[in-house]
């Protein structure tokens, strides 16, 4: 997937922490995250997809007490609709 990505020039930055978003003048967006405790900015992008996390975390959500179905990942289990 990451080759992909980059064959699509597609910026990607990881280990970060998303800090905010901002849109400047002429609509283009400036994203502001940290790493390390420091602040970096990357602008000038028409869109900013940002994800979180590889791992599920759903442990503290206590979905087993509302009798939701997991996978063995932990996984809420979706229906076919």
């Amino acid at each position: 997937m990451t080759e992909e990505i980059d064959k699509a020039d597609i910026q990607m930055v990881r280990n970060t922490r998303a800090a905010r978003v901002e849109k400047q003048a002429d609509g283009k967006l400036t994203f502001v995250v940290t790493i390390t405790g420091e602040e970096h900015k990357a602008s000038d992008f028409d869109g900013i997809l940002y994800t979180v996390g590889q791992e599920l975390c759903t442990n503290e959500l206590d979905l087993a007490d509302l009798r939701v179905k997991l996978t063995k990942s932990a996984a809420a289990r979706q229906n076919d609709r």
